[in-house]
């Protein structure tokens, strides 16, 4: 029997760095003031790199790919976690504030991860396979 922590050390490390960075406070930075941008790009990115995280242990650890893994494990677990820290974001801290456009950010990330999980990552860890 696998142990979670054992085959998913870097995911379980991305959850909880997540974690922390969208319920911390953040210091002010004058230089972003006038760009609200940021935080949105900063959203994508941040489930962006989760995502890609999650589909490199996926495919590391499993040599058969089931959609349902995939859909929920790969898909759904983040881009719940985003709606989960937005809430905890707005009902849990007094320094941040849950907004859907956030949510909506975290959803890009997750999406374009899922995409360069299935087309970029999962191609090249199938060629290291059948190379060895």
């Amino acid at each position: 029997m696998k142990t979670w922590h054992k085959y998913y050390p870097l995911s379980i490390f991305i959850v909880m760095t997540v974690c922390w960075l969208s319920l911390f406070n953040p210091a002010e930075y004058e230089l972003f003031d006038d760009i609200r941008i940021w935080d949105k790009l900063a959203h994508s990115i941040m489930y962006l790199g989760a995502a890609l995280v999650f589909w490199y242990e996926y495919l590391l650890n499993n040599k058969k790919f089931r959609l349902t893994d995939i859909l929920i494990f790969l898909i759904l677990g983040p881009a719940l976690l985003g709606g989960l820290l937005e809430l905890a974001q707005e009902h849990l801290t007094t320094v941040r504030s849950g907004e859907w456009i956030d949510f909506y950010a975290d959803l890009t990330g997750v999406v374009l991860g899922a995409a360069a999980g299935w087309w970029i990552e999962r191609p090249l860890i199938q060629r290291y396979r059948s190379s060895k």
